[in-house]
């Protein structure tokens, strides 16, 4: 991986969610359990967009760089898990973005629907208007 690269920091995250399940207790013998573990992990890391063919790049230079580690392999379930993972991790960022507080209605929904602010004039009888 070159640090200069523009996909250097998304890469790194990728690698730290499959080290951090080969670390872990992950049970190596059963594919779904070590790629539930890397979903969590990614989803940890849910500000960057996961792309499952870059994950399974990353992955498989994973594996190979480590050959004596019983690393499940990518089979079609483990496609499924990325892009599962991915699509979480997407939905969680489009979560965040709709609250942000700098959204269109100012971040809070109290007030008047127009937006306006009373003033004290609105307070008084219609007489003393």
């Amino acid at each position: 991986m070159d640090p200069n690269s523009p996909d250097y920091e998304r890469d790194s995250a990728i690698v730290a969610a499959v080290l951090q399940a080969i670390n872990s207790s992950a049970e190596f013998t059963k594919s779904s359990a070590f790629w539930q573990q890397v979903a969590s992990n990614l989803q940890a890391n849910s500000n960057l967009s996961w792309g499952t063919s870059r994950i399974e790049t990353v992955y498989k230079g994973i594996r190979a760089r480590n050959p004596l580690v019983d690393l499940p392999s990518t089979d079609s379930f483990v496609r499924k898990a990325v892009r599962q993972a991915a699509r979480r991790a997407e939905a969680a960022v489009a979560k965040d973005k709709r609250r942000s507080p700098g959204s269109s209605n100012g971040g809070s929904r109290k007030g008047s629907p127009t937006g306006g602010k009373k003033t004290d004039e609105q307070n008084l009888p219609i007489r003393e208007r």
